[in-house]
């Protein structure tokens, strides 16, 4: 090892020697699932049912590493517990990577690879939890959940996977649809957050499917499917013609969840699904139709119109009638100052808006902008990328301006009648006068108590 680098993987020592040490894969496939960091990085260890458990932190950063160490040791334990406390691993490393910005993170056999933002991880002088750290804390949940639900519990198709192409299946809406709904649920569960703070996270989930025009035209068993030539390939127009399954798969999870508890008369819930399947299908794996079945046996309930109509189909998830039944009030508004209501995304790294898509049947799109077009004006006034959007807002619905914009290098001039799309940004919160019922519902689901 050069300098002051060490080595960080849970690939199998085979020697270790005073300048550098050997490890040992079973073959290609078991190699590429154990990713290896050599750099000067910051390590810290903990154990969590008997098993030991490593984060290394790559970067420059002043982390609270006693505070990191205690909410990981939470959440690992939770989901260990949340699976009867089968643990499919010997050790866990968690590699991040700290940069100025970014976010990611990928799951393997006994680690995750995770990238994240300096402002993301905690310091002593914020002991309060904040967005940014729920954020990391979201991400390390997700990898960490994907032990079981992917690296064990996978389809069928998967367990002999050829690596020379790629390989699809529909079942995205369930390993990171799942996966999405339980890594901020999670954090609910163990405390960390509080039930305001949770519902706020959720609602930003909420938010972001509702902006999307796609989910009117790609199911999720589509999405998932096509996820290697759509998803992994969006271009201008991908919020008209895709929905993500991480996103929309979560909130079906969520309303999976509520309509399982309500036919089994809240005997019954989506934790279950996992729990059964966790103990009968790690050998032989999931079939497309698998989840399905498990839910109608438990529930004793036929479910196919409800995945025909949001599994299959692209009707709108029934999400008030879900929040309701465990008493949360959902509304959705037009947020003030944004682009999204007049169908509109921009690329803010210049000086002067380039529109990056159009969102249709927006008042943009009849008005006749294309994505590309650089808007240099409203009204012959000058106007800055950072000010569109004030600029805009500033006008009632209802009123003509002009836009002035360059498109292939020509200046041109259009006229666009100010005309709201339906409101997307979504708000959670607790109802007013419960019934004693709708409280214990909202608690099971809460805490699973």
């Amino acid at each position: 090892m050069l300098g002051d680098w060490s080595c960080a993987t849970t690939l199998k020592l085979e020697s270790k020697h005073e300048d550098f040490e050997i490890y040992q894969a079973d073959n290609y496939e078991d190699l590429i699932d154990h990713p290896v960091e050599m750099a000067d990085f910051t390590r810290f260890e903990f154990e969590v049912n008997d098993t030991p458990h490593a984060m290394t932190l790559t970067g420059q950063h002043t982390t609270d590493i006693a505070r990191l160490r205690a909410d990981l040791v939470r959440i690992c334990q939770y989901h260990i517990d949340f699976f009867g406390g089968d643990v499919p691993f010997d050790q866990y490393l968690f590699l991040t990577l700290v940069r100025t910005k970014a976010y990611g993170g990928l799951e393997h056999k006994k680690s995750s690879s995770l990238i994240c933002s300096r402002k993301e991880l905690p310091t002593e002088d914020k002991p309060e939890i904040n967005p940014d750290y729920t954020r990391f804390l979201a991400l390390c949940s997700h990898e960490y959940f994907h032990a079981w639900w992917i690296k064990t519990i996978k389809p069928a198709s998967f367990h002999a996977l050829n690596l020379g192409r790629e390989n699809y299946t529909e079942q995205l809406w369930i390993f990171e649809g799942f996966t999405s709904y339980y890594d901020e649920l999670s954090l609910l569960r163990t405390k960390l957050l509080s039930p305001e703070q949770y519902l706020t996270l959720f609602a930003q989930t909420l938010t972001r499917v509702q902006k999307s025009q796609g989910r009117h035209k790609q199911s999720l068993a589509e999405s998932s499917f096509d996820a290697w030539t759509k998803f992994y390939q969006q271009d201008e127009n991908a919020p008209n013609a895709i929905v993500s399954y991480y996103t929309k798969g979560a909130l079906l999870a969520f309303v999976l969840d509520i309509e399982i508890r309500n036919r089994s008369n809240d005997t019954q819930s989506l934790d279950d699904v996992l729990k059964l399947i966790w103990a009968n299908y790690q050998d032989t794996g999931l079939e497309d139709d698998t989840v399905q079945k498990v839910v109608a046996h438990l529930t004793q309930s036929d479910f196919t119109k409800f995945f025909d109509d949001y599994l299959y189909g692209v009707s709108e998830l029934p999400l008030k009638q879900a929040f309701a039944y465990v008493g949360i009030t959902c509304e959705f508004s037009h947020k003030k100052a944004e682009l999204s209501n007049i169908g509109i995304g921009i690329n803010k790294t210049q000086e002067f808006a380039v529109i990056s898509h159009v969102l249709e049947g927006a008042c943009a799109q009849a008005a006749g902008l294309y994505v590309g077009d650089k808007i240099m004006s409203i009204d012959g006034i000058k106007i800055q990328a950072k000010d569109l959007a004030n600029a805009i807002d500033s006008y009632a619905e209802d009123s003509t301006i002009q836009i002035g914009f360059f498109r292939d290098e020509l200046l041109s001039e259009l006229s666009l009648t100010i005309a709201n799309s339906k409101p997307t940004f979504c708000t959670l919160s607790i109802a007013d006068n419960l019934t004693k019922d709708t409280v214990k519902r909202q608690e099971q689901w809460f805490y699973h108590d």
